[in-house]
């Protein structure tokens, strides 16, 4: 296996490093600015909401928050693409001049309910690997000297041309033209954390990138790629204590977050399975995302992206 700790540093400088800590500590509010409010009001509560959606079972194309957690919602999902053969799904809507895009996380059955393994196949390839050309919109060179996980990457190959052909369609092009929001849980959140170093660099306006237990993506050169286009300003990757999931592929490899995580729930206990739950138990992300939003937030600026 290559070294991601050792490749990603290539052509690291202290510039490079200063540059990533400045551009963390500006986005350091951004996630203590979505729990403001009631929770029920809050956008936190909204990013939430898209990113579960995901997990619905579609029903004529679309999916909608069904789950009985938030009283009379209404919001409505269109699946942009289940793609079969890593058992990825993306979903979207298009509303008030803002495009929503979020990305499934690890299930073990495809749409049909037939058991399908390839979300597992893809969290366990923890390969480093160049960054796609496809991913870096052909800045020549770029994905040369950027690492990344294989597994997350060659799943959001697999989605990426019907996501563009969707945008185009929806969102009307790029540039001028809407706000790009984008969520995920789990696997979701790595992909949707890649999907905003693609689309970003093809002139999209990604304004939001919001993740619940999203493991790392790659080393400090990925780290360093997402600082430079500018998306820590507005990243908020909620992770909770216990979540097992945060702390891979492990950090002695290398691998490391794009942004410091806004820390939910209680620590004083072991990691738990239970704790990377969405939506459901005491510990799951809707619980801890609700208590967290009856505390006057707290900004974690000063810390490092573990």
């Amino acid at each position: 296996m290559r070294n991601p700790q050792e490749e990603g540093r290539l052509g690291t400088s202290s510039s490079d490093f200063l540059h990533v800590l400045h551009c963390q500590a500006v986005g350091a509010d951004f996630a203590p600015a979505l729990l403001q409010g009631t929770f029920d009001e809050s956008k936190a509560l909204k990013f939430w909401q898209l990113a579960s959606a995901c997990y619905n079972p579609p029903s004529g194309g679309y999916v909608h928050e069904d789950h009985g957690h938030v009283s009379g919602s209404q919001r409505l999902w269109e699946v942009i693409v289940d793609e079969p053969s890593t058992n990825t799904r993306v979903i979207g809507c298009v509303s008030a001049g803002v495009v929503e895009v979020s990305f499934r996380g690890t299930v073990s059955e495809d749409s049909g309910g037939q058991r399908n393994p390839a979300n597992w196949t893809t969290n366990l390839d923890f390969e480093a690997t160049p960054l796609s050309g496809e991913v870096t919109a052909g800045e020549a060179g770029e994905g040369e000297s950027v690492q990344v996980c294989r597994g997350f990457q060659a799943a959001y190959l697999a989605v990426r041309p019907r996501l563009l052909a969707w945008l185009r369609e929806k969102g009307k092009g790029a540039g001028t033209g809407p706000e790009l929001h984008l969520a995920g849980h789990s696997l979701g959140g790595a992909l949707a954390t890649l999907a905003a170093v693609h689309l970003s660099g093809i002139g999209w306006r990604v304004k939001a990138v919001v993740t619940f237990g999203s493991p790392r993506v790659g080393p400090f050169s990925f780290q360093s790629l997402y600082a430079r286009r500018g998306l820590c300003a507005c990243t908020a990757r909620f992770a909770n204590k216990r979540d097992p999931v945060p702390m891979v592929p492990p950090e002695k490899w290398g691998f490391v977050h794009v942004v410091p995580e806004y820390g939910l729930g209680d620590a004083r206990f072991l990691p738990s399975t239970a704790s990377h739950s969405i939506m459901l138990g005491a510990t799951s992300y809707f619980q801890t995302l609700r208590q967290a939003s009856l505390r006057e937030p707290a900004s974690p600026a000063g810390a490092v992206a573990r």
